[in-house]
């Protein structure tokens, strides 16, 4: 079997990383369209001035994925930073908004703070808060309260004479 040879040549894929340019247009095109080709010539590189092999080296096929996760990520904080941002910049623009804070600022002003409630220095004060402070008078304060809802709920209007 006597074959013929052709005068081969490899040409540089329109993909590359010759160049910062041409490198700009690669990373823009693995992030805008579909990137499969562009891994696959990748992982295919075996040296320079060296004829591609079929998956040569699968490791380079990493930065990628890793450069689609991490533009993904910057992409959407980006985009999460822009709505925030314009949110933040409308706060407080119209009626009621300022009603709001207002109301917000009056709740905060008016709730009971800790620390408030101190011992009493009366004896019978300080007898009536430990018998109030118990478990038990608590849950009888409890029973109490759930017999006055049951009677509570039991009158109704228009109710017969011997209800």
């Amino acid at each position: 079997n006597i074959g013929c040879l052709f005068p081969r040549a490899w040409d540089k894929p329109t993909h590359n990383f010759d160049d910062v340019w041409d490198s700009m247009l690669t990373l823009l095109r693995v992030n805008t369209v579909k990137y499969v080709a562009i891994i696959n010539d990748v992982m295919d590189m075996t040296d320079v001035d060296q004829s591609p092999q079929t998956n040569f080296s699968e490791f380079y096929s990493l930065f990628f994925v890793v450069y689609l996760i991490v533009g993904a990520l910057l992409a959407m904080n980006l985009f999460i930073g822009f709505i925030i941002d314009g949110f933040n910049a409308n706060r407080g623009s119209t009626d009621a908004d300022l009603q709001y804070q207002r109301f917000i600022r009056q709740i905060w002003k008016n709730t009971p703070r800790p620390g408030v409630n101190t011992a009493p220095t009366w004896w019978l004060s300080q007898r009536v808060r430990t018998f109030t402070e118990t478990q038990e008078f608590q849950a009888f304060s409890g029973v109490c309260v759930g017999i006055n809802v049951m009677f509570m709920l039991s009158d109704h209007a228009d109710a017969p004479e011997l209800f």
